[in-house]
């Protein structure tokens, strides 16, 4: 009988663990410090810097070449990561896109969206260590 008892605390003692737990979490919220437009400035213009701003390995999402409304998932590295390149001129280039932010309270959506052409892509940064950090990559573009 004493066995069952001990069992009975123990079970009982994770179940209050578990349920402290939970309860914080969906009471942190997260702020940056970080100013998101001045770190989109040197994340697009300055390849170091944008690397070292990738939580490595990242995931990217992608529309499937056979089956476009089926998203494909893989993890990428650093070493078969490529720079992301954000080109100002977009408008008057050959594939013109618009760059549009969505910023939330601990994310910030970047989209890429083209002008006249099947460009689609969101990219998800994340607030860590007081600083941005992209997250993931979706490219639906057809």
């Amino acid at each position: 009988m004493n066995f069952y008892v001990h069992k009975m605390k123990c079970l009982l003692l994770l179940v209050l663990v578990c349920l402290t737990g939970c309860g914080n979490r969906n009471k942190a919220q997260v702020s940056c410090n970080a100013d998101f437009d001045s770190f989109f400035e040197k994340f697009t213009s300055d390849s170091v810097f944008q690397k070292k701003h990738v939580d490595f390995p990242i995931m990217e999402y992608y529309s499937d070449e056979d089956f476009p409304l089926d998203m494909m998932e893989r993890m990428t590295d650093e070493d078969s990561f490529e720079i992301i390149h954000f080109d100002k001129n977009a408008k008057s280039s050959g594939k013109p896109y618009e760059i549009s932010i969505d910023k939330k309270t601990d994310s910030v959506f970047c989209y890429k969206k083209g002008i006249n052409n099947p460009i689609n892509i969101k990219y998800t940064f994340v607030c860590k260590k007081d600083s941005w950090f992209l997250v993931a990559i979706t490219d639906t573009t057809d």
